[in-house]
């Protein structure tokens, strides 16, 4: 005995749809602090020290601190005493990235501080859009819709 089923193959039909995904997020990245150094000459025969919360303001008004206390040494005949300390700008974001010589000035009578190099580092706050997983259902969700009446749309024009 054998069995015989008849088969009718239908052509193969491909949809396709595209929908964007609409990030309805969004993701904030804070300000950053620049920083730099500041490069310290004593001219005097006493040695001195600065304290860690001494604060410099350049000539656009940009206030610096130094990141920690520095000593600097006596000068002699041989130059002045030299030292260099890391500090940064006080201010948040891109206007604490002073240019070189943004601070170029004495202290006391024989402290001469200056940047020799522009601080660096300092950025805006930005918001960028952000992907979440309900914006992916909602495209998916929208793209079926879609397909639906598409699909729906073509077989009312071949039954006319």
């Amino acid at each position: 005995m054998t069995l015989r089923v008849p088969a009718v193959f239908l052509p193969i039909q491909n949809f396709g749809i595209s929908v964007p995904i609409i990030p309805t997020g969004k993701k904030t990245y804070p300000a950053t602090f620049a920083s730099g150094t500041l490069t310290l000459t004593n001219g005097s025969v006493i040695s001195q020290e600065l304290p860690k919360g001494l604060i410099f303001t350049t000539f656009n008004g940009i206030e610096v601190i130094p990141d920690y206390s520095v000593f600097i040494p006596a000068g002699s005949a041989n130059g002045y005493g030299y030292a260099i300390v890391s500090a940064h700008a006080l201010i948040s974001g891109k206007s604490g990235n002073i240019p070189a010589y943004g601070i170029n000035r004495v202290e006391g009578t024989s402290i001469y501080i200056r940047n020799l190099t522009s601080f660096h580092g300092g950025k805006d706050s930005y918001t960028i859009p952000l992907q979440l997983p309900q914006d992916r259902q909602t495209a998916l969700d929208q793209a079926q819709t879609n397909l639906t009446k598409s699909i729906h749309i073509k077989e009312i024009l071949r039954e006319k």
